[in-house]
């Protein structure tokens, strides 16, 4: 899923019912946010830094990943834009995830909500969001221990159209 705000969380966990998802979450998430910070400690989200090259930290991830009875989310684009456009992808986790086991990947997209990045603005604006989100997928992912490399390309072009579906008024409201 794209990041948007501080609604993607709830919208991903809701669209991933009844399970409840273990989403991979940036370290400095860990403490000091309300809320956020305590769902990392009870659900023991595995922590990555956003520029993580450090082989053990993602070697953690994937053994993480690869165990996993529940969903992993990964917010490929970790860090939101001023005006909800997608950015460069850190690819990191994706590439330590993608390769240990087959996966069924989900794609969901969102458009809107970055007009409540922060718990203020979300307070003052809620009834003026105008989010809309679609769920793309399933896709199969590349097979255990392959390149991941044009499957994330393929992900990363399909999350670049859907977001352009969205803004263009092609899916119904």
């Amino acid at each position: 899923m794209n990041h948007q705000s501080l609604l993607d969380i709830p919208l991903v966990v809701a669209a991933l019912r009844p399970a409840h998802p273990l989403i991979i979450t940036r370290a400095c998430c860990a403490r000091g946010k309300p809320l956020l910070s305590h769902m990392v400690r009870l659900y023991q989200y595995p922590l990555l830094e956003p520029r993580a090259t450090v082989r053990n930290d993602l070697q953690k991830l994937a053994e993480t990943a690869r165990t996993s009875s529940v969903p992993v989310v990964l917010f490929p684009k970790g860090t939101r834009t001023r005006n909800g456009e997608l950015g460069p992808w850190p690819e990191g986790g994706l590439r330590a995830i993608l390769p240990v086991r087959r996966w069924m990947v989900h794609l969901l997209v969102s458009d809107g909500f970055w007009t409540s990045v922060r718990l203020t603005d979300f307070l003052s604006r809620v009834s003026a969001i105008d989010g809309r989100i679609v769920a793309k997928g399933p896709f199969e992912g590349p097979p255990p221990g392959s390149d991941p490399e044009p499957f994330i390309a393929e992900i990363r072009g399909r999350m670049d159209a859907a977001l352009a579906e969205l803004r263009s008024g092609a899916f119904a409201r």
